[in-house]
């Protein structure tokens, strides 16, 4: 995934894993907060003034990961911004 810098018009390509995002959407209440779904390698959280990435992701050891790696949808919950429904293929629907 390459990443704009609209201060130096130039892009960085900031994380390999993400060659396929299904969606991208900025958080509702702290616009520095992207949220990304991608094909194959979970959710992430990007933090712009940070440049850092928080993947959620499958993990068989974990019961509280993610159900699986391909999250195709997803929506910041209407009453609590905290929480991100997302929609995931083979997997149901999970929050993080």
């Amino acid at each position: 995934m390459r990443v704009y810098n609209k201060n130096t018009h130039e892009t960085d390509n900031v994380i390999k894993e993400i060659n396929l995002a299904y969606d991208i959407q900025e958080d509702l209440d702290n616009t520095d907060i992207l949220w990304i779904s991608t094909f194959q390698y979970g959710f992430f959280k990007y933090n712009k003034k940070t440049s850092k990435f928080k993947n959620f992701k499958n993990d068989g050891k974990n019961p509280d990961s993610l159900a699986s790696n391909f999250s195709f949808s997803f929506d910041q919950d209407k009453y609590d911004h905290d929480v991100i429904w997302i929609a995931l293929q083979g997997g149901g629907l999970d929050s993080a």
